[in-house]
């Protein structure tokens, strides 16, 4: 009657979960020993068969009354109190395999989109998320929204992240208000995480970090790289298959890798860069690695007019995607010469490693 075993759990599309005796239908939303066991068993197997099937965790929205979300806590409320399908975790299964009303390939690898624009603004009362996109490599025909509070790894890591859908995208344009309301806060720390669902299954991701004691918007558009023909970098530290040259090639399958091997320097690892002539320049543009693995957080970034004398330009953050990024001075300045100096990356069971595939600078 008391079943045991390994937990539940659900690893990419493929999911675990248990059997025992008294696993039957004919039992759920009993008021009875067997009633609440089979609640926590079945929805249990139903939760996990969520991640099967692409979803990740996510919980109702302060307020709402449909009950407890599936990917949720709804594995100890399936069958005794209302349990539901959150707008994000639909839009998600509507570009499922399994319901596929025609056949075709899902799940391939090759998925990709260009930002035009995306901004998200934080006022008293929402947060607004809009933006715009282009050359996608196959059609999106949605875009979910994740608010989740800190911490972002673990076994447990979005449990409390709330969840929206954006289904109008006309122009390739989208635009949510996000009632503060709704939100349940557990840190003062959160993410604002972005899916955009292509219809074989896939998404990519755009993802940003806020405090809620110093909140600032965060602004992306699209600017044009400086040629970067005459330049020349070099790196404090590179793996001997991934030198700093790669950062120039312009393939963003390449990239420079801080050493690795026979030994492995931690933070700050120095990327420098120096101009085939002093220009006025506004910001740097990064690519990171597109697996992610080492992709640099913070950093540092310092200029100069002659490569001998430095100045620094604050301490700032890549996000978490694979897209090119922009990162502006405080104002515009000559430059003959800049670098960047790691503090972390996003990998926490290797933080002494750093990548990234491409770097420039625009004016």
């Amino acid at each position: 009657m008391s079943p045991g075993g390994p937990p539940f759990y659900g690893v990419g599309r493929t999911c675990f979960a248990l059997d025992y005796e008294y696993m039957d239908i004919k039992y759920l939303g009993e008021r009875s020993d067997k009633g609440t066991l089979l609640t926590k068993w079945f929805g249990g197997l139903a939760h996990e068969l969520g991640h099967g099937l692409n979803l990740p965790h996510n919980r109702q929205l302060v307020g709402q009354s449909l009950g407890t979300t599936l990917m949720g806590a709804g594995n100890y409320t399936l069958g005794l109190e209302p349990t539901f399908l959150s707008a994000a975790s639909c839009a998600l299964l509507n570009n499922c395999q399994i319901f596929s009303p025609e056949k075709k390939e899902f799940y391939q690898p090759n998925s990709s989109v260009e930002m035009e624009s995306f901004h998200i603004e934080h006022t008293t009362t929402t947060i607004n998320v809009k933006g715009k996109f282009q050359n996608q490599t196959k059609p999106i025909n949605a875009i979910n929204v994740y608010v989740d509070d800190y911490p972002y790894t673990g076994v447990n890591e979005n449990y409390d992240a709330e969840s929206w859908t954006i289904s109008d995208l006309a122009n390739n344009e989208f635009s949510i208000e996000i009632p503060l309301s709704v939100i349940g806060r557990d840190n003062d720390l959160f993410r604002v995480r972005t899916w955009l669902l292509f219809d074989d299954g896939t998404y990519v991701e755009e993802s940003h970090d806020f405090d809620r004691t110093s909140l600032s918007d965060y602004h992306f558009v699209i600017e044009t790289d400086m040629v970067r023909d005459g330049w020349a970098v070099t790196a404090s530290d590179s793996d001997n298959n991934s030198p700093a040259s790669l950062m120039l090639d312009g393939d963003v399958t390449t990239m420079w890798h801080s050493q690795w091997q026979g030994g492995k320097p931690g933070n700050p690892h120095t990327i420098t860069v120096t101009m085939d002539e002093a220009t006025e320049i506004r910001g740097l543009s990064f690519v990171q690695r597109q697996s992610m693995h080492g992709a640099i957080n913070q950093f540092d970034i310092e200029v100069s007019s002659d490569g001998i004398n430095w100045e620094a330009q604050g301490r700032h953050n890549l996000i978490y995607a694979a897209r090119k990024q922009f990162i502006y001075l405080t104002e515009s300045k000559l430059v003959k010469s800049f670098r960047i100096k790691t503090v972390s990356n996003y990998t926490e069971s290797d933080p002494d490693i750093a990548a990234l595939a491409e770097i420039g600078a625009f004016e």
